[in-house]
């Protein structure tokens, strides 16, 4: 997926997690949870969009 690897942190470290969970937050305000999706196919497309503006 577009180079993406994925990486574990140490749980319940802010130094190490505070920039994930503010992407998922952002993520979920803004986008996922902001209207209502016709289908999931539609909500991947957004991420997709919205990953490349971000």
């Amino acid at each position: 997926m577009l180079g993406v690897k994925h990486k574990r942190t140490k749980p319940y470290t802010p130094k190490h997690n505070g920039k994930f969970e503010r992407y998922n937050r952002i993520l979920a305000g803004e986008l996922l949870y902001s209207r209502t999706w016709n289908s999931e196919a539609g909500r991947s497309a957004a991420v997709a969009v919205w990953n490349v503006h971000l």
